[in-house]
């Protein structure tokens, strides 16, 4: 197509398909020079060259240095002497400007002026003035010493193409123009989305909220108009924001909303109502306003063309409204689960090919309604079809889906207050609760497997510890607890510490106690105020998540153990901790509970064991060496309590046999160590290292201790 249009001497064709073509260059055929390049600058290069040719020989002079492919600058200078202005602006960049580019920018723009090309010349004054150096002023014909100057002729020109009643509003407006005026301006020539750049809060005033209002519904239609509605939501949402901030719309009942938005054109209302029905669904949390506004939607498309998605979306609004307020009546829950399947046998009559939202949903809704072996065939579906890319077709779940998912992806809701999950790890879930309640677990593990696949090649994006999370519920549903604990324990080392009371629960309910006690430290280490996702509740202090975390843990203990701690008060004390924790084997966080204002007897003798307990834990973990500061504790505080270093080293021993140690070694070291830089007891410290070398007699522990002892000896002799 190129070589024909240059062959006939069409440039504006030309223009247009070397464009289309060079937009996305992969590798194909070199249909102009008849070869097949290896590379993508071939094919562009040669399309450049016919280009060139549609020239006068004057002008190619201007280009008959550059390299090819063009540079950008030069692509712009190509379509500017083609006269392709509209091709030429997109090539007009801060990295592309030069004295020469922006006379040519400027005369492009007093030509749409001259034409009354309004939406061309808005777009050549944005590009001529987002970074406008000094240059020369062509439009009004003068050299201007500052940005000032060339902004003001632009805003100038740009009036010029208003009516003459619409000019009326600018005659005593000083220029350059303010952001208020630009964006009336621009309003006025009915460019709404570059207008809207320049509506800021300095710049609020009764006529501009109007117009500000008036500005967003305009620029969604404008949308709606060029079959583009679905980008027309953030228009009318924000539309409808201003509509409530203005009288307080959104907390009208519907029938007096539709009375305020018949004031107002519409395109097509069904996109208004499509953005309310998104509000009170995701921002509101009102279900029967959602419901009623999809409803409307439905009635404006009835053969459901616009978008089958909303019908999977009403579709779940019944079903949450059936499993919440009409749970407790059957015949009315019956009623709504009728209405959610209608819709889908309604849509199967329209079209043969759901989008895999929609057939996930279907699927979803066949699970509730035991209708398994279907269920299934729909979530193979989707998994066959569905992106891999996770945003592409991503599910968002908030308060209001909270009765169509499980009880871990509800916990996940509480938690985070909303959830975001590609559709195909949902039908991956779901699958395996299906397959779970047909009793088919070898194919819900088979599942299991390609969910956990999957996932990990999304480990680089933010929500990885939610996908993470997913896998681990699914592992525990099919009884692989080991490899849950395994996955939750590296969702635990990612995730935000106020999201951890989904982790205290799933560790407790697995019996994992140190997993528990470290998710339950990670989570009110800064407990921000969150939603107490353990007692679903949303608490309006920290103390009550704290609360609810140790009544988790205190259910992983015996039941004699819990009578210890059944008058506490809650949350616990940081003595109570301490003893929770001591009691849950977790010696090392209990220590950090444990001050000298909750000394009593039996607390010290707690800590005297928790001390020995934690030194042990280390020497049986093959790192003795870090066991020393618990046991020099240890040993400090039996001469508190006995006089433990003032006796001699017999005694000593004794006492230290009524206590069961993982290695005997390492406690006569941290001893010896005492004895001899605490206490200056070089005898005393010499029989430590005799011992300790008597229980190491091959040296593999730690043959420092050699030299140490030696030096002894020899400072001993002196």
């Amino acid at each position: 197509m190129v070589q024909v249009f240059v062959e006939m001497g069409k440039k504006r064709e030309a223009v247009a398909a070397c464009e289309k073509l060079t937009a996305n260059p992969v590798v194909v055929h070199d249909t102009i020079h008849e070869k097949r390049p290896s590379i993508t600058p071939h094919l562009i290069e040669a399309c450049h060259r016919e280009l060139l040719s549609l020239l006068s020989d004057e002008d190619q002079k201007q280009l008959q240095n550059c390299e090819f492919p063009l540079s950008p600058a030069n692509i712009f200078k190509l379509n500017y002497m083609l006269n392709e202005y509209t091709f030429a602006l997109k090539y007009y960049t801060n990295e592309t400007q030069s004295l020469e580019m922006i006379e040519m920018c400027r005369t492009m723009f007093r030509v749409f002026v001259e034409m009354g090309k309004k939406r061309e010349a808005v777009a050549a004054c944005e590009k001529l003035t987002a970074n406008p150096v000094v240059v020369h002023d062509a439009i009004d014909g003068k050299r201007p010493s500052s940005i000032a100057y060339l902004m003001e002729a632009c805003h100038r020109k740009l009036l010029s193409l208003l009516s003459d009643e619409d000019q009326k509003q600018f005659q005593n407006c000083e220029f350059t123009l303010s952001p208020a005026n630009i964006f009336k301006l621009y309003y006025m020539l009915n460019e709404y989305t570059l207008a809207l750049k320049y509506y800021t809060n300095e710049t609020q005033s009764p006529d501009l909220i109007e117009m500000k209002i008036s500005c967003l519904r305009l620029a969604g239609n404008e949308l709606v108009e060029m079959d583009r509605g679905n980008q027309s939501h953030l228009f009318f949402t924000q539309f409808l924001a201003m509509l409530q901030t203005k009288e307080g719309f959104l907390d009208m009942p519907l029938h007096v909303q539709c009375a305020i938005l018949a004031r107002y054109s519409f395109a097509n209302q069904y996109y208004i109502f499509r953005s309310l029905g998104w509000i009170m669904t995701c921002e509101r949390g009102s279900l029967y306003g959602a419901i009623q506004c999809y409803e409307r939607c439905l009635e404006l498309d009835e053969d459901l063309t616009l978008d089958q998605n909303l019908v999977a979306t009403l579709a779940d609004l019944y079903q949450s409204k059936a499993l919440t307020g009409d749970i407790e009546n059957q015949d009315s829950c019956e009623w709504q689960m009728n209405l959610a399947l209608n819709l889908y046998q309604k849509l199967l009559q329209t079209t043969a090919e759901l989008t895999p939202f929609v057939e996930y949903s279907f699927g979803s809704l066949l699970l509730k309604l035991e209708r398994y072996h279907e269920a299934v065939e729909h979530f193979e579906n989707v998994i066959k079809r569905a992106d891999d890319e996770p945003v592409a077709s991503a599910m968002v779940s908030t308060d209001i889906d909270k009765p169509l998912v499980d009880v871990y992806l509800l916990r996940e809701i509480e938690a985070r207050g909303s959830i975001t999950i590609p559709v195909k790890v949902r039908a991956f879930y779901e699958l395996i609760l299906t397959y779970m309640k047909l009793n088919e677990v070898g194919k819900a593990q088979e599942v299991a497997l390609r969910l956990e696949n999957y996932v990990e090649r999304f480990k680089r994006i933010p929500e990885t510890s939610l996908f993470l999370s997913i896998v681990g519920y699914a592992n525990k549903l099919i009884g692989n607890k080991e490899k849950a604990a395994e996955i939750f324990v590296s969702v635990f080392e990612i995730i935000p510490g106020h999201l951890c009371s989904t982790m205290v629960l799933v560790f407790v309910e697995m019996g994992k106690k140190r997993e528990a006690v470290a998710a339950c430290e990670k989570l009110t280490a800064n407990p921000a105020v969150v939603h107490d996702t353990i007692h679903e509740k949303r608490p309006s202090s920290i103390p009550y998540l704290v609360e609810a975390c140790h009544h988790e843990l205190l259910s992983l203990l015996s039941y004699e153990d819990q009578k210890q701690l059944q008058n506490c008060e809650f949350p616990l004390s940081p003595a109570n901790i301490f003893k929770l924790y001591y009691m849950l084997n977790q010696y090392t966080l209990a220590l950090k509970y444990y001050t000298n204002e909750t000394q009593s007897p039996d607390l010290i003798e707690m800590k005297i064991s928790c001390l020995r307990l934690a030194g042990n834990e280390l020497v049986e973990m093959d790192r003795g060496n870090e066991s020393h500061s618990y046991f020099t504790q240890f040993l400090a505080m039996l001469q508190t309590k006995e006089g433990f270093l003032d006796k001699p080293f017999h005694v000593q021993w004794a006492i230290l046999a009524r206590y069961s140690f993982a290695n005997q070694y390492y406690i006569l070291r941290s001893l010896g160590w005492i004895m001899a830089c605490e206490r200056g007891n070089l005898g005393g410290a010499i029989q430590c290292y005799e011992l300790c070398l008597k229980l190491d007699e091959d040296f593999t522990l730690d043959q420092n201790l050699v030299a140490v002892l030696a030096e002894l000896y020899n400072a001993n002799d002196r």
